[in-house]
């Protein structure tokens, strides 16, 4: 199918083409990039983008359910990036297939995992292309699932609106959870099994935690969100805090368009995208004047210059020599 025929799809909600968009955006193929460039103009101002983040085990899938479950019967419509830790070898996605959750067969919920590629973070450097063509499409709620990899996923802070973090009892210290960094980024707290031993625990650090940074911020004049700490139930026996989760999850976003922050938020993704594919384009470049690499590789390793300096002075040839035009498939 050809470029234009992809576009007009998306924009009339053909599945199918969304489908074969993101491949071309995953597989980085010139169409991927032709795409997003004709498609970036026409994105929902209105597209909520949610994260769903925090440590292997705590249940993130069973509560992205449930979610998902919550937003159809309030008629809303939803996309999930689920993405996955990829090959050291392939690059490929290694937790199950592509169609994970197949049990929506609700055409108002599309489903996609996609590879990690090993960056760190766990963040696919293709994410903020696929949820422009599905804000395109026009889905109501995009909801990216992450990894489960620990302090690397702070980086999610820099694709959504709102960040819900995920824990559960029996987690481990205090201090392994400051260390880790993902307490930082956190617009919601779920305390996820709650029915468990330890969850009440858990939930008094987080309000200690909590309480310290609102006393840091007393002399601000700005009006500031109170995370709240939701404890839920996702087992489909024993549902517990779902609606309460939605609810602050939909009042996020109503308090970021009512501050004039959600802007804010948009363009810091922005710049990210930009910050990736600038170094993208860069490592292009350096990877076509592999016999100056191959130079100073040899120069490095018999120490006779060090890699600073390598690295500062192929730069700086590839800048004189106007390398930049070599990146045609960008333009």
């Amino acid at each position: 199918m050809m470029v234009e025929e992809i576009i007009d799809g998306i924009k009339n909600k053909d599945i199918r083409s969304l489908a074969r968009a993101i491949s071309w955006i995953e597989k980085e193929k010139d169409e991927g990039i032709e795409l997003i460039k004709n498609l970036h103009h026409y994105q929902k101002e209105n597209t909520h983008i949610i994260g769903i983040t925090g440590f292997t085990g705590v249940g993130k899938s069973t509560l992205l359910s449930r979610i998902i479950e919550r937003y159809r019967s309030m008629g809303k419509t939803v996309g999930v990036i689920a993405i996955d830790p990829s090959s050291p070898f392939t690059g490929g996605a290694l937790l199950g297939d592509r169609l994970r959750l197949s049990m929506w067969t609700d055409p108002g919920v599309f489903y996609r995992s996609v590879s990690n590629r090993g960056r760190m973070g766990g963040l696919s450097r293709m994410i903020g292309d696929i949820i422009t063509t599905m804000s395109v499409f026009g889905f109501d709620k995009i909801i990216i699932e992450t990894v489960g990899a620990g302090q690397s996923e702070v980086d999610v802070i820099k694709i959504v609106d709102t960040s819900v973090v995920v824990l559960m009892p029996g987690m481990g210290d205090r201090v392994q959870f400051a260390k880790a960094g993902i307490l930082e980024i956190a617009d919601i707290f779920v305390v996820n099994k709650s029915d468990l031993v330890g969850a009440d625990r858990v939930r008094q650090f987080l309000e200690e935690m909590l309480n310290f940074k609102t006393s840091e911020k007393r002399d601000s004049m700005q009006e500031e969100w109170k995370i709240p700490i939701i404890m839920t139930i996702g087992e489909s026996n024993n549902l517990k805090g779902i609606d309460e989760l939605v609810e602050k999850i939909d009042e996020h976003f109503d308090y970021l368009i009512r501050i004039g922050r959600l802007k804010e938020i948009r363009k810091r993704r922005a710049k990210n995208e930009i910050e990736m594919l600038a170094s993208d384009i860069m490592l292009r470049i350096c990877k076509n004047h592999s016999s100056d690499l191959d130079e100073y590789a040899s120069k490095v390793a018999n120490k006779e210059i060090d890699h600073y300096t390598a690295a500062k002075k192929i730069v700086e040839k590839i800048m004189m020599e106007n390398a930049i035009s070599n990146t045609s498939r960008y333009t």
